[in-house]
C-alpha cells in the first residue's frame, strides 16, 4: 500500500517537472534582444535653425530686411532705418549714426552722390522687399576715404531670374498733413545685362500752427500766432544698366534726375496789451510767401575687376 502511494507521488512529480521544462523552452524572447524592423531605425538627424535677422560682419551690424517680420509694417526703406539699431532719423528725415554723425550712404558697395532731398526721395522709393540687407559701419577702415566718418551700406536684391520684374509702392498719409507717395520700379535681366528704371512722384500739403500767450516782465500780455502751409511736389527718376563683361569684369552706368517744387506761405502776428487787456500796446503782422523750385541731374559710372581675393574698382560721378 505504501509502495503504491510512493509510486503515485513519483509519477505526479515527473509530470509537473515535464510541464515546467516545456514552459521554459517556450518562453518569449527578450524584447531588448529581439531584432526590430528596419523602419524603426533613425538613419539621419538634421538640425536647422531659423535664419538670423541680425549679425556682425567685422564688427559692423548687418540687418536682413527682405522677409524680416520686424519690418512688415514699414512702407519704405526710410521707415526701416528708423527701426535699425544705431541709426537715428529725425523729424526732417535726416539720417545719423553714432550720435550726430552724418553717414555716407552706399548702394551695393558704391557711394551715393545725392543731395539730402534726392536721397530721401530715393529711400522712399525702395520697399523693404527690394532690399536684401543694411550694414551699419560706425568706424570705417582704411580702405575707405578718410572723409567717411560712418557708412550705411544698402544691399539691393538682385534680379537673378531672366526677363521682366516690376513693382509699385504707394502710400497715403492723413494726419497733421496730407501726403501721397508713389514709386514704380522695373528691371529687365538678360543674363549678362540688367536694365533698371525707378520713378517716383510725391505730393502733399503740410501745415504748422503755433499759438502762445506770454506775460512779460513789464506786466504786458503778448499773444503770438503763426501759421505755415507748405505745398510740395517731388518728381524723380533713375535709369541705368549693369553689364557683366565676364566673370572678372563688370561695368555699370546710371542716370538720375530729381525735380522739386515748393509753394510755402507763412503768416505771423504779435498782439500786445497792458495787463488788463484793455489797452493796445503793439500789433504787428507779417506774411512771407515762398515759391521754390530745384532741378538736379546726375550721372554715375563704375568699373570693377575681381580675381579671387583681389578687387579693383573705379567710380565716377557727375552732378
Amino acid at each position: 500500500m505504501i509502495f503504491k502511494l510512493w509510486l503515485l507521488l513519483l509519477l505526479l512529480f515527473l509530470s509537473i517537472f515535464g510541464k515546467a521544462q516545456e514552459t521554459v523552452k517556450g518562453k518569449t524572447a527578450d524584447s531588448l534582444a529581439e531584432a526590430k524592423s528596419s523602419t524603426t531605425n533613425i538613419s539621419e538627424v538634421i538640425i536647422q535653425s531659423a535664419p538670423r535677422k541680425m549679425k556682425l560682419n567685422e564688427g559692423n551690424l548687418v540687418l536682413s530686411v527682405a522677409g524680416n517680420k520686424d519690418f512688415k509694417t514699414s512702407t519704405n526703406l526710410l521707415d526701416v532705418l528708423r527701426k535699425t539699431p544705431g541709426v537715428t532719423v529725425d523729424q526732417e528725415d535726416g539720417i545719423f549714426i553714432g550720435g550726430r554723425i552724418t553717414p555716407a550712404v552706399f548702394i551695393d558697395g558704391k557711394p551715393v552722390v545725392m543731395s539730402n532731398q534726392e536721397l530721401q526721395a530715393y529711400l522712399r522709393s525702395l520697399s523693404p522687399e527690394m532690399v536684401e540687407s543694411v550694414e551699419v559701419n560706425t568706424n570705417p577702415s582704411s580702405k575707405y576715404d578718410a572723409e567717411f566718418k560712418g557708412i550705411i551700406d544698402i544691399k539691393l536684391k538682385k534680379n537673378v531670374s531672366l526677363g521682366w520684374k516690376a513693382s509699385y509702392n504707394g502710400n497715403i498719409y492723413v494726419n497733421k498733413f496730407n501726403y501721397r507717395e508713389n514709386a514704380f520700379n522695373i528691371s529687365y535681366h538678360t543674363g549678362r545685362v540688367t536694365y533698371n528704371l525707378q520713378t517716383g512722384y510725391n505730393e502733399g500739403i503740410s501745415t504748422y500752427r503755433y499759438h502762445a500767450l506770454q506775460r512779460l516782465a513789464n506786466t504786458n500780455i503778448m499773444r503770438t500766432q503763426t501759421y505755415q502751409e507748405d505745398a510740395g511736389k517731388v518728381y524723380n527718376f533713375q535709369a541705368g544698366a549693369d553689364v557683366k563683361l565676364n566673370d572678372k569684369n563688370r561695368f555699370g552706368i546710371n542716370l538720375r534726375g530729381n525735380f522739386r517744387n515748393n509753394d510755402r506761405i507763412r503768416t505771423g502776428s504779435l498782439y500786445t496789451t497792458d495787463k488788463s487787456g484793455a489797452q493796445l500796446v503793439l500789433n504787428t503782422a507779417s506774411e512771407n510767401p515762398t515759391d521754390y523750385s530745384q532741378d538736379n541731374y546726375g550721372m554715375t559710372a563704375d568699373y570693377s575687376f575681381q580675381n579671387k581675393g583681389f578687387k579693383l574698382a573705379f567710380f565716377f560721378s557727375q552732378k
